[in-house]
């Protein structure tokens, strides 16, 4: 059988998925949550595929299982409080309540944790949370940000719903809005601030020029570098 579509398998639990690509000259693989993704050559033969497939499987066997992302008892703590998973044996699914400490998501016992679908349910809980702690705290954090450092202030501050874009800034005709993410939540102060500075910067450079980036390295007190490389490197609770 030639490999021309895209092929599912169970290997010992594992959900395996071939998807075959013209430009593609050798077998890659990257795991997923469920198992592991193959791009494989088109037209390749799926008795000389297997093979292969069962030796990758078995020399990344280690990256196939990470450890699961949120667990029972998980604490996620942010600058605004706590965010605790617990255990909700009265309820039958997934919810939010708010506590002295900060939020809890509450999951059902007969809910598996480490399943896609719970993963998804729990990360939106927490994009839920964010979303209000931004719009709490992070907008008038940013707006004193601006008014510390004498940067020109929006017309507008608003949140967004960017899992890898901490911020945006639009200009509309005379207009101007910045969008601050709601992932911005799980991030240290230093780091808010920086991201903070880096878009009040573009409201004057539109753009990255040497010029942007001196701006925006004024308005860090020198450390733009640093911060934008600790930025990337910084874990976030979500999928």
């Amino acid at each position: 059988m030639k490999v021309t579509e895209t092929v599912k398998i169970d290997s010992h639990g594992l959900a395996v998925t071939l998807v075959p690509r013209r430009n593609c000259l050798r077998v890659v693989m990257r795991a997923t949550p469920e198992g592991a993704r193959f791009s494989v050559p088109y037209g390749i033969d799926f008795e000389s595929l297997e093979p292969i497939v069962r030796k990758m499987l078995t020399e990344h066997a280690d990256k196939l299982r990470p450890a699961p992302l949120y667990t029972r008892g998980q604490i996620i703590e942010t600058s605004f409080g706590s965010i605790a998973i617990t255990s909700d044996a009265g309820g039958r699914g997934l919810r939010l309540r708010e506590t002295q400490a900060g939020f809890e998501i509450c999951v059902s016992p007969a809910l598996d944790i480490a399943s896609r679908p719970v993963i998804l349910a729990i990360a939106n809980g927490l994009k839920q949370i964010g979303t209000l702690l931004v719009r709490r705290h992070i907008l008038d954090e940013a707006r004193q940000t601006a008014i510390e450092i004498g940067a020109e202030m929006p017309h507008s501050w608003t949140v967004g719903h960017g899992r890898s874009t901490f911020g945006t800034c639009r200009r509309r005709g005379t207009a101007t809005e910045i969008s601050l993410s709601y992932t911005m939540a799980f991030l240290p102060a230093d780091l808010r601030r920086y991201i903070v500075c880096h878009e009040l910067a573009h409201l004057r450079e539109m753009n990255h020029s040497p010029r942007f980036h001196a701006l925006c390295n004024a308005y860090c007190g020198g450390l733009e570098a640093a911060l934008s490389r600790r930025l990337r490197h910084h874990p976030l609770p979500l999928p």
